[in-house]
């Protein structure tokens, strides 16, 4: 959506120096000798003009970052009930993140000289009634994912991500542990929550579909949320979309335990959004 001009982003290099990313070009030139091209977990590519999550920006910022999580990830659930859902937190650090989180999204507005922000936040999914408190007319776009495929994506970038940065040791049962429970509590805030977002401000896609039918996805989300502008950039997103015809997903194998294992604990996504148990390909 970001390739249509009438909106704007959190960049890649706003992500990285949040505090000192306007005008800063030392910075800059010195992160396009380092950035790799491509996300080594999945091989997307990467830029400093890119967009990018702004909980990485942060983690940048200060302590009160899920993300920091990363870090320490024994403390994994800790970071969730503290900075995604700020549950036993001090109310001077929600008001603080409050701040920090408006002073960074009116900086990527000036950046994007007053564009419409479009924000890709996984960890917004259990803040749905913080960000309204917020923003009560953000409009929010929730796209859902075959379970089984997200709990082996997670665990793959983890496994890629968090270990290259962590300060801690962790068992990869415990790791299991923290992305099984987790998503499971992150995903009934979000059923629970998006009761409270107004009527005609939440679309929700299967993933699936958007990437089959990319076009008919994306202008069915500028429909539900009315929004115009979908004609004017579709030459835009046909020529994002052009050179993705050549990407490779990452495969992954499943056997019963990993079945098993996801169906203990989501079983009520995968009902709810009608989801087959994948082929098995392994016998462990």
């Amino acid at each position: 959506m970001v390739q249509d001009l009438q909106f704007g982003y959190v960049t890649m290099f706003q992500a990285a120096f949040p505090k000192s990313f306007l005008g800063n070009k030392l910075f800059e030139n010195f992160m396009r000798i380092f950035l790799p091209d491509k996300r080594p977990m999945d091989n997307m590519r990467l830029g400093l003009e890119l967009a990018q999550e702004e909980e990485m920006a942060l983690g940048n910022l200060f302590p009160y970052s899920f993300y920091n999580g990363f870090y320490f990830p024994r403390k994994l659930r800790e970071f969730y009930y503290k900075y995604i859902r700020f549950e036993n937190v001090p109310r001077r650090i929600r008001e603080k993140w409050n701040d920090v989180y408006n002073s960074l999204l009116r900086k990527a507005t000036l950046n994007m000289k007053g564009k419409r922000l479009i924000l890709k936040n996984p960890a917004n999914t259990a803040r749905i009634k913080l960000l309204l408190e917020l923003y009560p007319e953000a409009q929010f776009i929730h796209i859902y994912r075959n379970p089984y495929v997200v709990y082996m994506s997670t665990k793959h970038f983890y496994n890629k991500m968090v270990q290259a940065f962590t300060f801690q040791k962790i068992s990869d049962a415990d790791l299991e542990d923290h992305i099984l429970w987790i998503y499971k509590r992150m995903m009934e805030s979000y059923f629970e929550e998006k009761k409270l977002i107004p009527k005609g401000n939440l679309v929700e896609i299967k993933f699936e579909n958007l990437e089959s039918e990319p076009l008919y996805e994306l202008e069915s989300i500028y429909d539900g949320l009315n929004i115009s502008g979908y004609k004017n950039s579709e030459r835009a997103f046909l020529n994002y979309l052009k050179p993705l015809k050549t990407y490779k997903k990452n495969v992954y194998e499943f056997s019963q335990g990993i079945v098993d294992k996801v169906n203990s604990y989501w079983n009520f996504t995968i009902d709810k959004w009608k989801y087959d148990i994948p082929e098995l390909t392994t016998s462990n």
